[in-house]
């Protein structure tokens, strides 16, 4: 996966507080977390 990918590099990079969120943003807020979307984005319903 890309995520998976990325974060390697993350941490080749020198990073160390590296996550991957396994179910994506959906699986984030579907948790109840909290998400802030960019102004002027557009944002589906479903989110």
């Amino acid at each position: 996966m890309a995520s998976h990918e990325a974060a390697r590099r993350a941490v080749e990079a020198g990073y160390t507080d590296v996550s991957v969120m396994a179910d994506g943003i959906t699986g984030w807020r579907s948790a109840g977390k909290p998400a802030e979307t960019p102004e002027g984005a557009a944002v589906s319903g479903s989110m």
